[in-house]
């Protein structure tokens, strides 16, 4: 069984890519990972690691993530290799790069979305709810998932997102 469950900070904001004929959604992104014990200096250690958002997953992070947010990713390990012509051996031929990244199978913020982050201790903010779990896609033609509205396009279903629904919270003062 290849499964994996990390959760974690995201390092940087999505920057959504489209690749292929078909413009398939792409996101590639580093996930701080905080280890569960300390080291000999007291401290907590952090991984950075890779993960590969496609499709919905992908269009998921990139509308909803931002730097800092804490994702949680069940996905499958993949290793995979490239000859990197920039570096040669000492036979001129170009050196094999191995890459370890983390395939998205499904995800899920576990914060809250901070949109302002300049308020007063005591004022009263408007914050949009947490965004959605991201799903598989629907392969119905029309009608709902798990209370979404779906519509058709040329290539595929997509998800059509009603408005978070806007919440009331005490903003705590920075200082």
């Amino acid at each position: 069984m290849n499964k994996v469950i990390i959760t974690g900070r995201m390092t940087a904001d999505p920057e959504l890519r489209q690749v292929g004929d078909d413009n398939i959604s792409l996101l590639r992104m580093n996930i701080a990972v905080r280890r569960n014990f300390k080291n000999s200096d007291g401290e907590y250690d952090t991984d950075f690691i890779p993960v590969v958002f496609w499709r919905n997953n992908a269009e998921f992070v990139s509308n909803y993530g931002a730097k800092g947010r804490m994702i949680g990713i069940t996905g499958r390990l993949e290793v995979r290799s490239y000859e990197d012509e920039k570096y040669t051996d000492e036979d001129g031929n170009a050196v094999t790069r191995f890459v370890t990244e983390v395939i998205a199978d499904d995800v899920e913020f576990l914060d809250k979305r901070q949109d302002n982050d300049d308020t007063d201790e005591g004022e009263v903010e408007e914050t949009e709810a947490a965004p959605p779990k991201a799903t598989k896609p629907v392969s119905k033609k029309t009608g709902t998932k798990n209370g979404v509205k779906v519509m058709p396009s040329r290539s595929h279903v997509t998800r059509q997102v009603a408005p978070a629904a806007k919440t009331k919270k005490r903003v705590a003062s920075p200082f």
